[in-house]
């Protein structure tokens, strides 16, 4: 059975960010029970990373990040260098199960 939603080939498929503050916390809270998913989640919101991107990064990158540092990364689809940066929301889901 064929998806009717799924687009054709090579068609181009845009994507928008999430923008609306409602979105964003809905998705939160729908994470809400998975540490691992709220925590990419809550960087590539924070960062505006690619999922693939965040995907690359490493328990041991991350682990003891503060707010205010930062970690440096090469973007896959782009070959530029990227500044990670942990705020308060990322240190709080970075922290939740520690």
């Amino acid at each position: 059975m064929k998806n009717k939603n799924h687009p054709k080939k090579g068609a181009r498929t845009a994507v928008d960010p999430i923008r609306s503050r409602k979105d964003i916390n809905s998705i939160s809270k729908l994470l809400a029970d998975n540490s691992r998913d709220l925590l990419l989640y809550k960087m590539g919101i924070n960062n505006g990373l690619r999922t693939g991107d965040l995907l690359r990064l490493k328990v041991k990158d991350v682990r003891k990040m503060k707010p205010g540092d930062s970690i440096r990364i090469k973007e896959k689809k782009t070959g530029k260098e990227n500044v990670v940066m942990c705020n308060k929301a990322v240190y709080k889901a970075l922290n939740r199960n520690s």
